[in-house]
């Protein structure tokens, strides 16, 4: 089995969400289009997803709106939209209250994430220099 995330499963998920959509037909696929439309508005709007995925999330999105029709389409991905946008805010918002509430913990996290980061840019740089110097790959983090 692929691991949670890969091309594969994304692409595997929304296989699933065509073929649901086009065995159930419009009127029972309804009530479900939120569900479905999930995993397809993640694809198409996340910045890591690979093209292969987004090819098929659009796909999707074509076969949903010949199944159901364009208005409802419509409507029902800017429900998904606007839920997926008020989650985001809560999580701002949480985190900002926490870090007035609990400013040790708050930076805390902000070092652990700086931490984080410091080691993403040394593997970075690593990978560069191993690629410029044709060699073989230098671990940096050490």
């Amino acid at each position: 089995a692929a691991p949670a995330g890969t091309p594969c499963q994304r692409s595997s998920v929304l296989l699933w969400c065509a073929a649901a959509t086009a065995a159930l037909g419009a009127e029972a696929v309804t009530p479900f289009l939120p569900d479905l439309l999930l995993p397809v508005h993640r694809a198409l709007n996340a910045s890591d997803t690979p093209a292969e995925v987004k090819d098929k999330a659009e796909e999707v999105m074509e076969l949903v709106k010949e199944t159901v029709g364009g208005a409802e389409l419509a409507d029902v991905y800017n429900k998904v939209r606007a839920q997926k946008d008020r989650v985001k805010a809560g999580k701002k918002r949480h985190r900002k209250l926490e870090a007035l509430l609990d400013p040790e913990a708050s930076a805390q996290r902000r070092i652990k994430k700086s931490l984080k980061n410091q080691g993403q840019k040394k593997r970075k740089a690593g990978d560069w220099f191993a690629h410029k110097a044709k060699g073989p790959r230098v671990d940096y983090t050490k």
